[in-house]
């Protein structure tokens, strides 16, 4: 046995956002794999070396407790670490040298679960309802894997249900003018639609049903309301 170590995986719950942070920090490209139900983004190794993964998916829950991984940072531990900084992570321990033989490590963290990074030239007012009524119906959205072409409901036509009938929008309709789809349903602000009786006026707090393609009532709906 030439490795007591064969391959490796690091849970992530954003797997673009991971790997776009890992990518910066190795600077190099991390391509996707999908496999039973879990998809991975490569790190990079030469054939026949000890690889690992980014993965996501059950039953994959990132922590800050068990193993360490050590990545291999080259000859230019302290340009790594920089780029850990501006990607978003946190250097807990800087480089510590430990002997001429085995060189210099460094411990960083990246906090998945609230860091949150907005993009440069995003208006911070205009992110702002993203960080609350965004992620409130984003997260339904990701948990029941939507995809293009699925219907979406949403109950409620307030804050977080005009927020997540545009976000439904571009979830089930990617690329497309969300005004080309309202069919019989009366045009709200934004991208929204409600079902309203034939001559009623949209009015607010009134609206039962909000839908990115029609309502309609489900006695054995698929999927159990979360808790």
């Amino acid at each position: 046995m030439s490795n007591a170590l064969n391959w490796f995986e690091i849970p992530v719950t954003d797997l673009a956002r991971a790997k776009e942070f890992y990518g910066r920090v190795l600077q190099a490209e991390l391509r996707e794999h999908a496999m039973n139900g879990t998809t991975m983004a490569i790190l990079p190794y030469q054939n026949g070396g000890v690889g690992g993964a980014l993965i996501t998916g059950e039953p994959y829950v990132p922590s800050t407790q068990g193993t360490i991984v050590y990545l291999n940072a080259g000859d230019d531990l302290d340009g790594a670490l920089r780029r850990v900084e501006d990607a978003g992570g946190k250097v807990v321990m800087g480089a510590t040298h430990l002997s001429d033989e085995i060189g210099s490590v460094a411990f960083f963290l990246v906090d998945e679960a609230f860091a949150l990074r907005v993009p440069n030239g995003l208006d911070l007012a205009g992110a702002a309802p993203l960080l609350c009524a965004g992620i409130t119906t984003y997260s339904p959205l990701r948990h029941w894997n939507v995809r293009e072409g699925q219907k979406v409901g949403v109950v409620g036509l307030g804050g977080l249900g005009h927020m997540g009938v545009k976000l439904a929008n571009a979830a089930v309709r990617p690329g497309e003018d969300p005004g080309q789809h309202r069919g019989a349903l009366r045009p709200l602000p934004g991208d929204c639609g409600s079902q309203q009786r034939s001559g009623d006026r949209p009015q607010a707090g009134d609206a039962q049903g909000t839908l990115v393609e029609g309502y309609r009532e489900v006695e054995n709906p698929p999927f159990p309301p979360l808790p």
